[in-house]
């Protein structure tokens, strides 16, 4: 298993309709590179080819063509402190490709002091390199 899927793919994921009306619908290309160890368990580097250009750490694994893992960006908020973005992707291989979703829960503390969860969703793709 480890030799089909280890390597460089190169990819985009697709903003979903609960984004604002600029980015719904707005494809941004990425570079991966992933090792798959004999079990299904991957880990690796993916690079946003956005304007950006973030990077993030994905894991996750791979069991009979379904793929799922996390990509895991690290920002730092306005005051310097680390934060941590999940992406939870997951899809299939088919055809030479991996194709599904993603998605990102978040929250926000409203003007009331409560806090407000949303999920925000879209698709991906990717290709071997």
């Amino acid at each position: 298993m480890e030799e089909l899927y280890a390597g460089k793919w190169t990819g985009q994921y697709t903003y979903g309709d609960e984004y604002a009306e600029e980015l719904r619908g707005l494809s941004v290309p990425f570079i991966i590179d992933i090792q798959v160890d004999d079990d299904g368990e991957l880990e690796g580097m993916c690079m946003d080819m956005d304007e950006e250009q973030l990077e993030a750490v994905v894991k996750g694994y791979i069991e009979d063509g379904y793929i799922s893992f996390i990509k895991k960006y690290m920002e730092t908020d306005p005051g310097g402190e680390p934060v941590f973005m999940d992406i939870h992707y997951y899809g299939e291989y088919r055809d030479g490709a991996f194709a599904g979703e993603w998605e990102i829960e978040w929250s926000v503390i409203n003007e009331a002091g409560s806090r407000v969860e949303y999920l925000s969703t879209g698709i991906w793709e990717m290709r071997r390199l």
